[in-house]
């Protein structure tokens, strides 16, 4: 699937800004159970536009510079950023961090004292997500290499991913979440061969429907599993029991952000969050970057919710002056398309 859907990249666009909003100021109830799936919405995604055409070996190499151009590009200009606006940022550890991929060494719940990488510098600490999208992208190539096992490989990632709440450190580059987050891409996949969503936007009343039963469902599973925070390897308060609750809380939350962005799709609303979609890679790697130094300069000077729509202001409109640059000289520095 290599055209571009409107409603889709919506979905990427709200799943941003909640990423944004979550981050530069936090998120209060009702408002931040769309956070308890929101991370999954971004490998759903994935697995839905995957280009299916494409030989692997191709998506792969453009995959590796899609991710890795811009974490190091967007890693190291943070990490300078930071050290010039904060005292004592131990900024080895958090260049670690850009080879290691990971918050710190340790689970948030690891008693005794962590040992911080990305954490170290918080607004880099994002990029941890184009890693684990890599791995999972990478694990999802070979599902589909291997087309003739493909129920042997769900089952395997599901056994990893069960296995992945006893892990004693936090892996690099997600490695322990990725089988879980591979999950996600598969069932993305399957998804569009599905006609639920074209269905959907045919009956409206369906869909209303839908939106509230599915709505229902998912505010009870999210007050069931609590808070769960991929970055930090959580998938809610139960074990086991919660890896099988994040699944389905993700899967909802897909399916809720698809059905609410079907009926914004093509409004002025909707041409927002397509944009902000389309553009969901380099607003992950430089929306805290920007944040952080914007709500540094307000000092406490006005509410946070008013910070962050200075911050947002600011974020697109350098994210704009960045994409008109690398424009005008992408065919000069082939690199450029990936800042």
């Amino acid at each position: 699937m290599n055209e571009r859907i409107s409603w889709i990249d919506s979905v990427k666009g709200v799943a941003m800004l909640l990423v944004i909003a979550i981050h530069l100021c936090g998120l209060s109830s009702p408002i931040i159970y769309l956070c308890y799936g929101f991370m999954a919405v971004f490998y759903i995604v994935s697995g839905y536009t995957h280009a299916s055409r494409t030989p692997i070996s191709n998506q792969i190499a453009k995959k590796t510079k899609r991710f890795f151009i811009p974490c190091l590009f967007y890693g190291i200009l943070g990490i300078c950023i930071y050290v010039l606006c904060h005292d004592g940022t131990d900024y080895i550890r958090a260049l670690f961090g850009l080879i290691y991929g990971r918050w710190a060494l340790y689970p948030i719940d690891h008693e005794g004292e962590n040992v911080l990488f990305l954490g170290e510098c918080n607004p880099v600490t994002p990029l941890w997500f184009l890693y684990s999208l890599y791995i999972s992208y990478l694990i999802f190539y070979a599902y589909k290499k291997f087309s003739n096992y493909r129920l042997v490989f769900i089952l395997l990632l599901s056994l990893l991913a069960l296995a992945s709440v006893y892990k004693p450190i936090l892996f690099p580059w997600s490695l322990d979440t990725a089988p879980l987050t591979a999950l996600f891409i598969i069932f993305g996949d399957f998804l569009s061969t599905t006609h639920l969503f074209a269905t959907a936007d045919k009956n409206r009343k369906l869909l209303f429907l839908s939106l509230i039963v599915l709505g229902l469902l998912y505010y009870v599973l999210c007050k069931i599993n609590l808070m769960p925070n991929l970055a930090l390897g959580i998938y809610g308060k139960y074990g086991l029991y919660s890896v099988f609750l994040y699944f389905i809380i993700g899967v909802l939350d897909a399916i809720i952000l698809s059905l609410s962005c079907l009926i914004v799709d093509k409004t002025f609303i909707g041409k927002f969050l397509s944009y902000t979609g389309r553009h969901s890679l380099r607003l992950m790697c430089i929306h805290w970057i920007i944040g952080d130094a914007v709500i540094l300069c307000l000092n406490d000077s006005v509410s946070k919710y008013v910070a962050l729509f200075i911050s947002l202001v600011i974020i697109y409109l350098i994210d704009a002056l960045v994409s008109k640059v690398c424009s005008l000289w992408k065919n000069d520095f082939s690199l450029m398309k990936y800042i």
